[in-house]
């Protein structure tokens, strides 16, 4: 039997003929699911149907989440948002990068490993960081960095 959706890129239609496949039917659902962070649940008001499930909208939450005065590194958030592998700090900034001028999502609470503010794309926006984190009271050293040990969010 060849592929159900009659794809020649589908792994199904590359199979040896008289090889039969059950394709189990499942309903197709526009809902969305709410996005779990820590004890609350985070309601992603505005997304499509199929973003909800992706990347981006499961980092925002994790950031949202992150309370004012402190600070999450790259790799927390990967880790919190369910983003594996070795590119998942990547993937955060990625995320935080896709945000549209003016979102109402903390971006500048994400700080890399190091405790220093990383540089986004296009316009420099480290300097709107340093003024952003130090507004809500975090403290730099005169290297620039900030005291992970004293702000960093300790989620859990």
């Amino acid at each position: 039997m060849a592929c159900v959706w009659n794809c020649p890129t589908h792994p199904w239609s590359r199979q040896s003929p008289g090889v039969e496949r059950t394709v189990p039917a499942q309903p197709i659902t526009n809902k969305r699911k709410p996005t779990r962070v820590g004890a609350r649940t985070v309601k992603l008001a505005g997304a499509a149907p199929r973003a909800a499930s992706g990347r981006n909208p499961r980092v925002w939450a994790v950031v949202c989440a992150i309370p004012s005065g402190r600070v999450a590194t790259y790799k927390h958030v990967a880790a919190l948002a369910h983003i594996e592998g070795p590119s998942g700090a990547r993937q955060v900034g990625y995320a935080l990068a896709a945000l549209k001028e003016g979102a109402d999502v903390p971006w500048h609470r994400v700080v890399n490993v190091k405790g220093t503010i990383s540089g986004r794309g296009g316009r420099d926006w480290s300097s709107e960081q340093y003024d952003r984190l130090a507004l809500e009271g975090i403290e730099f050293d005169a290297l620039g960095r900030i005291d992970l040990q004293r702000y960093e969010w300790r989620y859990g």
